[in-house]
């Protein structure tokens, strides 16, 4: 990684990272200060604008959070780390899945709406924090990484173990989902 450089490379994940979360995040909130732009585009019946303002004004916000998971996301299979990527992507679906069991046709649709937001937003931080907590932590002359700061891919590692146990989670939900409607 990073010609054997891996802090080097770090470093500069972590700058291309804060460049996507900058632009994503200040579209995110233009659409969220001006929903107008984005939702006379998709109808003209009053009903499906103005649902589309409130999504965009609840959701919109919380953008810069989910490119920030997106992007240490992307990055992490590069560097072989997708441990934390996989953890937050699970928390995230668990949120969503949970507000399956109390959002009903009676619910205000701003509910849901404020579940996606936490949702994008814890996504974000568990990836963002345990990646530099974890595997993407400052060499601090620990010896925690290897010398040439490569980390070996192993066949069946457990990034494979989690993404595995996460699509086995992710059905499981759905089926207990579809069992309660």
């Amino acid at each position: 990684v990073g010609a054997g450089r891996r802090s080097e490379a770090i470093a500069i994940a972590w700058r291309g990272i804060a460049v996507n979360v900058i632009l994503i995040g200040v579209l995110g909130l233009l659409l969220a200060v001006f929903p107008g732009i984005w939702c006379t585009l998709v109808g003209s019946d009053a009903a499906v604008i103005g649902s589309c303002n409130r999504s965009l004004q609840v959701v919109a916000p919380t953008y810069a959070f989910f490119a920030l998971g997106l992007s240490c996301y992307l990055i992490s299979q590069a560097l072989n780390t997708l441990a934390f990527p996989v953890l937050g992507a699970l928390v995230r679906l668990l949120i969503v899945a949970s507000g399956l069991y109390w959002v009903s046709a009676t619910t205000a649709i701003d509910h849901a709406l404020y579940l996606v937001a936490l949702a994008a937003v814890v996504y974000g931080v568990v990836v963002a924090a345990g990646l530099r907590a974890g595997p993407w932590r400052p060499d601090t002359g620990t010896g925690r990484l290897p010398p040439d700061g490569h980390v070996p891919v192993r066949r069946g590692s457990c990034n494979m173990h989690a993404a595995c146990w996460v699509l086995h989670v992710a059905r499981c939900m759905l089926h207990v989902a579809c069992r309660m409607s």
